[in-house]
C-alpha cells in the first residue's frame, strides 16, 4: 500500500489510510517491535522509524526529531514499533 507523504516542520512523515480498523491492525501486526522487519521485509532506515496507527491509521516517521515524535505521540496516540 502507498502511504501519502506529508510534511511536518521540515520532516517528511508518510500516512496510510486503510478501508478498515481491522485492516490497519492486521498490517501493523506485521511489524516488528524495533520496526526493523515489516512481515518478511527488512527495509534499510535511513535513521530510527517510529510507527504510530489510530484506527484506520499507519503513520510513519523516520527519523531522530523527537518534537516531531511527540507531536504524533499526542495527535495519533502512542508509537506500537520502532526506535
Amino acid at each position: 500500500m502507498a502511504g501519502r507523504v506529508t510534511n511536518i516542520n521540515g520532516e517528511s512523515v508518510q500516512v496510510f489510510e486503510y478501508a478498515t480498523n481491522s485492516a490497519a491492525e492486521a498490517d501493523a501486526r506485521r511489524v516488528s517491535a524495533d520496526g526493523t522487519t515489516i512481515g518478511t521485509s527488512k527495509p534499510t532506515w535511513m535513521a530510527p522509524p517510529h510507527f504510530f496507527r489510530s484506527g484506520k491509521l499507519i503513520v510513519l516517521y523516520v527519523g531522530a526529531n523527537q518534537t516531531i515524535v511527540n507531536l504524533l505521540r499526542a495527535t495519533v496516540g502512542n508509537q506500537f514499533a520502532g526506535g
